[in-house]
């Protein structure tokens, strides 16, 4: 499944917030996670979140070639059946982008960077 074949009903969920939906299609593989990325940034930019427009942006440069984004802005401003389906027949996200890396949270890294600021905050304070 790709974007295109979304129910537009869902499409304008995820966008006036239900990512939950944006999360359970990547889960279920309709979508892939730079789909997912798209259609939560594009909720973010409903509710004129700067990140997002920018996270937005940095997907459509990377994995768009800059298509599209400006359409996609046009969508999220109007929220129209229309301007969706121009953007989906006009813009299609490659298939094979790469899997997502995900970061796993290392315990070890943690506690070694609160010591150094423990350490700097103890001199800090000695100096005084």
């Amino acid at each position: 499944m790709t974007l295109e074949e979304l129910d537009y009903g869902e499409v304008i969920s995820i966008v006036n917030g239900n990512l939950a939906s944006a999360n359970r299609l990547y889960e279920e593989g309709k979508i892939n996670w730079v789909e997912r990325d798209i259609l939560i940034s594009a909720c973010g930019l409903a509710r004129k979140d700067k990140n997002a427009e920018e996270k937005l942006y940095k997907l459509f440069q990377e994995y768009l070639e800059g298509e599209g984004f400006e359409q996609m802005k046009q969508f999220v401003a109007d929220k129209s059946r229309v301007t969706w389906l121009i953007f989906v027949k006009s813009y299609k996200v490659p298939k094979d982008v790469p899997p997502i890396e995900e970061k796993r949270f290392d315990l070890e890294e943690h506690r070694k960077k609160i010591v150094i600021i423990r350490n700097s905050l103890i001199e800090v304070f000695e100096k005084k």
